[in-house]
């Protein structure tokens, strides 16, 4: 492997742990979502990163 090959792996990989922390972080602990637009996303079913990744940006601003 070379560097630049070597150098691509580890962005990759650092970008793919970063996507797995997002996806497993409560909607709470997002920065700027407070108590009442967290109450309003888990009324929409949105728990975690996850949840918020699979809906989208429409769903989201229609409610």
């Amino acid at each position: 492997m070379n560097f630049y090959s070597l150098k691509r792996y580890r962005v990759y990989t650092l970008a793919a742990s970063v996507y797995a922390f997002v996806e497993q972080l409560p909607i709470e602990k997002f920065h700027g979502i407070g108590e009442v637009t967290a109450a309003k996303m888990h009324s929409l079913g949105i728990h975690t990163g996850a949840d918020l990744k699979e809906r989208s940006l429409m769903t989201c601003s229609q409610n």
